[in-house]
């Protein structure tokens, strides 16, 4: 099974750099040679990690601290605006449109209107509409392509996106979906669609 890792925080700890977030799929283990990736790419190598304070394997499903080398401080200086994953040198696929799954937001951010069910996060979506989308700290804008039946108003969806630039595909991988600045979605890559 290939590994990815999703990127929460890169920071230093005593004099190493240390990168939070959970594994996505596979195992990661100290010694492991990764790729770090979203706007940009480069190849890290991991000398620990540590899972609920134990210096052992994470697992997929696992949160986990992963150390470099000491001194080594790759990431730190671009990180999260840059890179929001860690997967497998050579199993990494760039895309330009995603199957996502998203969870859709019920009721609107602002103000109520005191009626109940009245204030829905958004009108139903009947065309292509353009989004942005986050992942880790990077913003990308992508186009919502038209959906095969309405969309918000909360529940569970599988839709298709299209990015402005291609984007490393990471299956599981969680973003956020904004549609005019508003809070719109959490989504869930599922696989690349070309």
């Amino acid at each position: 099974m290939t590994t990815s890792f999703q990127i929460s925080g890169i920071s230093t700890f005593e004099g190493r750099e240390w990168i939070t977030g959970r594994v996505l799929s596979g195992t990661v283990t100290a010694g492991s040679s990764l790729l770090a990736v979203g706007t940009a790419e480069i190849p890290v190598t991991l000398e620990e990690v540590v899972v609920e304070g134990t210096s052992r394997p994470a697992a997929a499903g696992e949160e986990a601290s992963l150390y470099l080398a000491a001194g080594a401080t790759v990431l730190l200086p671009r990180g999260t605006e840059v890179y929001f994953a860690l997967v497998e040198p050579g199993a990494l696929r760039r895309a330009s449109g995603i199957r996502a799954e998203f969870e859709w937001a019920t009721l609107s951010d602002g103000p109520s209107s005191g009626l109940p069910g009245a204030d829905p996060a958004m009108p139903p979506i009947r065309e292509d509409a353009r989004v942005e989308l986050r992942f880790c700290d990077i913003d990308i804008s992508a186009t919502l392509l038209k959906p095969d039946r309405n969309t918000p108003g909360g529940g569970r969806t599988t839709e298709e996106l299209r990015f402005d630039e291609p984007l490393p595909v990471i299956p599981g991988y969680p973003f956020f979906v904004e549609i005019g600045g508003a809070y719109a979605a959490m989504g869930k890559v599922l696989g690349a669609t070309e």
